[in-house]
């Protein structure tokens, strides 16, 4: 199979997490998106959670557009594993230019 389903939808979910640090002046916020190995997440968690002026945002909570948008690959990913079992056709890049 060309792509891993599971490990990509994984890597989708996982990287939605953010955690914003607020300095004293609070004028000023740095975002950072951080990829932390799966066996070392529960102990970098406890860890930032720990310092007083990280604010960890809601882990795991997508929002509205975000859950679309990790549906709506999941939905493509399963049609693409269709097509190459040949169980069903997809339209070719003519049609839906043909389309528009």
């Amino acid at each position: 199979m060309l792509i891993n389903k599971a490990r990509y939808l994984s890597y989708i979910s996982r990287n939605f997490v953010s955690y914003k640090c607020e300095p004293q002046n609070k004028r000023f916020m740095k975002q950072v998106v951080l990829h932390i190995p799966e066996n070392k997440y529960s102990f970098f968690m406890e860890l930032v959670k720990s310092l007083q002026f990280v604010k960890v945002s809601d882990e795991g909570k997508l929002t509205k557009k975000q859950h679309e948008f990790v549906e709506g690959t999941k939905k493509s990913l399963e049609q693409v594993e269709q097509h190459l079992k040949g169980e069903i056709k997809l339209k070719t890049a003519d049609q839906l230019y043909n389309e528009l």
